[in-house]
């Protein structure tokens, strides 16, 4: 695959250290040349967002859920050696 897209979640404590292990196990796929990018996306990516780029650059993007209208253009973005900023969480808490 060009790019490996793991859906984290971000709430429940052994459903991050396994998105966590995941993220680490698609960037061994780069490292032996099976995936090109890896990209965090779902609710630990939304939560945590630039927190999460941060503590993890084996990441090479982290899509909150805005980015999921445009995410095949946000992936040849970071394919393509582009930056995508990592999202910034924000308050959902709104009605619509």
């Amino acid at each position: 695959a060009d790019v490996a897209v793991v859906n984290t979640c971000g709430f429940v404590e052994a459903a991050k250290k396994d998105s966590v292990d995941a993220l680490l196990e698609a960037n061994d796929l780069k490292g032996h040349g099976r995936t090109q990018a890896v990209v965090a996306v779902g609710c630990m990516a939304e939560r945590y967002g630039k927190d999460l780029a941060e503590a993890l650059p084996e990441a090479d993007g982290v899509l909150g859920f805005d980015d999921y209208a445009d995410i095949s253009d946000r992936l040849q973005t970071i394919l393509s050696g582009g930056i995508h900023a990592s999202h910034t969480p924000r308050d959902r808490r709104k009605l619509l």
